[in-house]
C-alpha cells in the first residue's frame, strides 16, 4: 500500500464515527420517482409475477440454488447453504465464503415482489415487503454483524429500497413509514463513511455511488447529488478502457458495472440530470460487449465470475448478458449495438476474437487486472478459448468460489496457456491480490476473410519469455508456443477440453514432449465446480515449440508434424505447411507442394 493508502485505513475508525450530511427524510411516495420504477419494471410482467409468487412463498434462489425461508421472518443469521450460524459477534476471518450469506442481505428479492404486488394488486405482498425490511432492520442493528461488513454490502440494499419501497409505501402505517426513513438513514451514513478508497477502488466504489445516488432518488434536491455524480464519472473512465472493456479483466463483473450505470443512469433520467459521460462510456462498454460476445451475446469467461448484481428482476433467471443490455437500452435510451459478424482486435483491452462459419475463437492478449490488487484477474495471459456451434472445444476453469480452491481456479496452470518451471506468470498474495505482474505485448496481427492472425507475448516468467501465434485458416485453428530462455526450462502446454469431451487439440512439439493428464476443475457457476480433465505435455529446453491443431467445425484435429527451420519453425497440418518465423506479420502458409499464400514483414 501507499503511505497515503495506509495514513487513510489508519484513520478510518475515527472518520467512521464522524457525522454525515444532515438526513433528509426520503419521499417513498414521490410520483415522479415511482413512475420510473414502474417504467423498469413494465416489461414481461407476466414473469415477475410468477416470480413473486415464489418469493411470497418463500423461495430463494443463488446461483441456481434453491432454499425456503420463513417469509415474514427469514433467518437472517443462517447461511443459506451450509446452515452455519453468522453471530454478530467474530466472524471475520472463518474459513468459510461468507458471499452467499450476503447475498441473502442484500434483499434482492425483494424488488420483484415489490413489482408483483403493482402488477396484481396484491397488497399482502406488499405488506410481506415492508414487513420484511423491518424484521430485518429489527435483527441487524447498525453495524452489527456480517450483513454490516462493508458499505459495499450496505449500498445493494440501498438500490433494493429504493426500486421496491415506492412501489408499497402506500401500503405502511405512518409510523412505519418513520421506521423506514431511519432505515434509509441509517444506510446513508454508513455508506457515506464506509467508502472503498485507494486499491479497494474497483467495481465496489461503483456500487456504493450507486447506493448513495439510489438514496438521492427519494428525496428530489438531496444535497450531494453533482459531486456523487462527478465521482461516477471519474471511477467509470478509471476502470473502463476507452474500447469499454473493462479493466478488472473479469467477464462477470463487466456485466455487473454494466447494470450498475444502468441503474444510476435509471436514476439520473428520474430526477433531470445530465448524465454526462457515464452514458458515453455505457455505450462504448455495450459496443465492446458486442465486438467479442459469442452468438448468445455473452462476453468471454475469463476472470471471476461471481454473478454479482445490483438488480434482480428476473430474479430466478440466470444472469444473461442479452436480458442485461435490453434492459439497459430499454431504460435509458441507448441504442443497441450490431452484433459482430467478423474477427476483431481490441488492442486497448486486450481480445483478439477470431470468427468464421460457427466457431468463436478468444485471444485473452490483456493485462491481469485492475489497480494495486488486480483482485478479479486471473493468471490466463495468452489464454486460448474456442467454442463451436454453443459448444465449448477450449474452456476456462471457472472461478469456483472465493475461498475453497481459489488458488488453483485463477492460477496460469488451470488455463490454456503455458505453465514454465511449475510457476504462475504472476505472483498471488492473498484471495483477491496479486503481487508481481507480467505485461503482454502485441506484436502483429493481421485479419482476412480467410485467414486471421495474431502473436504476442509476456514476461511473466521473468527470464523466459512466452510468446504465443494464433492463426485460423477456414476450419482449422493453429496454435504455436515458443518459450525461451538463457537456460534449460521444463515447459508445460495445458489444453482444458469442454464439458464432455476428453480429448484435446493435436500437439506436436520440439523438443520431444511427454503427454499427460492431471486433474483438473470445471466451474461453470459460482459455487459449482466438478472434476474435468487437463490435458499437459511437457518439454525441457532452453528453445521449445509446440504446434497445436484445432478443428473449428467440431470434428477431430488433423495431425500436426514440426520442423526447425532455424528460428523459424514449419508446420503441416491438414494438407498445409505453415512457417512461423516469429517476426513477419503473418505467417507464411502454402499447400504442400504448391505455392507460398502469405507472409512477409
Amino acid at each position: 500500500m501507499s503511505p497515503a493508502e495506509l495514513a487513510w485505513r489508519a484513520t478510518a475508525a475515527v472518520r467512521q464515527r464522524l457525522p454525515t450530511a444532515s438526513f433528509l427524510a426520503p419521499e417513498f411516495r414521490d410520483a415522479e420517482w415511482r413512475a420510473q420504477v414502474e417504467q423498469v419494471i413494465a416489461r414481461d410482467q407476466e414473469a415477475v409475477v410468477r416470480t413473486a409468487e415464489r418469493v411470497a412463498a418463500g423461495e430463494l434462489e443463488f446461483w441456481g440454488r434453491r432454499f425456503d425461508v420463513d417469509p415474514r421472518h427469514p433467518a437472517w443469521d443462517r447461511d443459506p447453504f451450509t446452515g452455519q450460524v453468522w453471530s454478530s459477534g467474530a466472524w471475520r476471518g472463518r474459513p468459510h465464503d461468507p458471499k452467499a450469506i450476503w447475498e441473502l442481505h442484500r434483499l434482492q428479492h425483494l424488488v420483484p415482489l415489490a413489482a408483483g404486488a403493482v402488477i396484481t394488486g396484491r397488497g399482502d405482498w406488499a405488506r410481506l415487503v415492508i414487513e420484511q425490511t423491518l424484521d430485518w432492520s429489527a435483527k441487524n442493528p447498525v453495524r452489527r454483524g456480517i450483513a454490516w461488513a462493508s458499505g459495499y454490502e450496505a449500498a445493494h440494499r440501498l438500490v433494493t429500497w429504493a426500486f421496491a419501497l415506492p412501489l408499497v409505501a402506500e401500503h405502511a402505517a405512518p409510523d412505519e413509514l418513520d421506521r423506514l426513513g431511519g432505515v434509509i438513514a441509517d444506510h446513508e451514513r454508513f455508506v457515506a463513511s464506509h467508502p472503498s478508497r485507494f486499491s479497494s477502488a474497483n467495481n465496489h466504489r461503483l456500487a456504493e455511488l450507486a447506493g448513495l445516488l439510489a438514496r438521492a432518488a427519494l428525496t428530489p434536491g438531496l444535497p450531494g447529488w453533482v459531486d456523487l455524480w462527478e465521482e461516477l464519472e471519474q471511477e467509470t473512465t478509471r476502470q473502463t478502457y476507452a474500447d469499454g472493456g473493462s479493466r478488472e479483466q473479469a467477464a462477470g463483473y463487466f456485466l455487473y458495472v454494466v447494470e450498475i450505470l444502468t441503474a444510476c443512469l435509471v436514476i439520473a433520467r428520474a430526477r433531470g440530470r445530465d448524465p454526462g459521460r457515464v452514458e458515453e462510456r455505457l455505450q462504448a462498454m455495450l459496443g465492446w460487449l458486442a465486438a467479442v460476445a459469442d452468438a448468445e451475446g455473452e462476453p468471454p469467461p475469463v476472470g471471476d465470475d461471481a454473478e454479482d448484481r445490483i438488480l434482480r428482476l428476473d430474479y430466478f433467471e440466470p444472469r444473461r448478458a442479452a436480458a442485461i443490455v435490453e434492459r439497459a437500452t430499454g431504460s435509458v435510451g441507448i441504442e443497441p449495438p450490431e452484433p459482430a459478424r467478423s474477427s476483431v482486435l481490441l488492442p486497448e483491452s486486450g481480445y483478439a476474437v477470431f470468427r468464421g462459419g460457427h466457431c468463436h475463437v478468444v485471444f485473452d492478449i490483456g493485462e491481469l487486472g485492475f489497480g494495486r490488487l488486480a483482485a478479479h484477474g486471473h493468471a490466463d495471459a495468452l489464454s486460448v478459448l474456442v467454442d463451436v456451434a454453443g459448444r465449448w472445444v477450449l474452456r476456462d476453469t471457472g472461478t469456483g468460489s472465493y475461498v475453497e480452491g481459489r488458488e488453483d481456479d485463477r492460477a496460469t496452470a488451470f488455463h490454456n496457456t503455458v505453465v514454465v518451471d511449475g510457476a504462475s506468470q504472476a505472483k498471488a498474495r492473498g484471495p483477491h491480490l496479486w503481487g508481481r505482474r507480467y505485461a503482454v505485448r502485441i506484436e502483429a496481427s493481421t485479419f482476412s476473410p480467410d485467414r486471421d492472425y495474431v502473436r504476442a507475448s509476456h514476461d511473466g516468467y521473468g527470464d523466459a519469455r512466452h510468446t504465443r501465434s494464433v492463426t485460423r485458416l477456414s476450419n482449422l485453428l493453429l496454435v504455436l508456443d515458443r518459450i525461451t530462455a538463457a537456460r534449460a526450462v521444463a515447459a508445460e502446454l495445458v489444453w482444458q477440453p469442454g464439458p464432455g469431451l476428453r480429448d484435446g487439440p493435436a500437439v506436436a512439439a520440439d523438443p520431444a514432449a511427454t503427454a499427460g493428464s492431471r486433474p483438473g476443475r470445471y466451474s461453470p457457476r459460482y459455487t459449482w465446480t466438478d472434476a474435468a480433465p487437463r490435458l499437459v505435455w511437457t518439454a525441457r529446453g532452453d528453445d521449445v515449440v509446440f504446434a497445436s491443431a484445432v478443428a473449428l467445425d467440431g470434428g477431430t484435429p488433423p495431425a500436426v508434424a514440426l520442423t526447425r527451420r532455424g528460428s523459424a519453425v514449419s508446420v503441416d497440418v491438414a494438407g498445409l505447411q505453415v512457417v512461423e518465423d516469429w517476426a513477419s506479420s503473418q505467417p507464411q502458409v502454402a499447400a504442400v507442394g504448391g505455392g507460398v499464400s502469405g507472409g512477409g514483414k
